[in-house]
């Protein structure tokens, strides 16, 4: 077996031990033959919850290096936003409050670790 799939297999062992956790933590009704693992790009694991449908779950490693910077530079991405914001003319400053208006706007992050 190729370091790849035994580093995926672990990773989805692990996932499936960390949603079984969460689903006893949290009480959930579940079907457990409508259990998925797809493979990456799609949530870590998919089911059917009683009551709700189905629901997608995704697991990550918040003491990651990549996560404990990413959170930190939450609140100053948002203050350079918000000057950028504040900096542009009033004109361009209505067209986007008009089209943006109750939007929940997230800027995707492409840094690696």
């Amino acid at each position: 077996m190729a370091v790849g799939s035994i580093i995926e297999a672990q990773q989805k062992a692990e996932e499936w031990h960390d949603f079984l956790r969460f689903v006893d933590a949290a009480e959930l009704k579940i079907d457990d033959a409508s259990i998925k693992q797809p493979s990456p790009r799609a949530p870590d694991i998919e089911v059917h919850v009683d009551g709700v449908g189905v629901m997608a779950f995704e697991f990550g490693d918040l003491n990651s290096h990549a996560c404990r910077k990413g959170m930190s530079l939450v609140e100053q991405s948002r203050s350079l936003l918000r000057a950028h914001y504040d900096g542009l003319p009033d004109i361009r400053r209505q067209a986007f409050r008009k089209k943006y208006w109750g939007a929940h706007i997230s800027l995707p992050s492409n840094e690696v670790d």
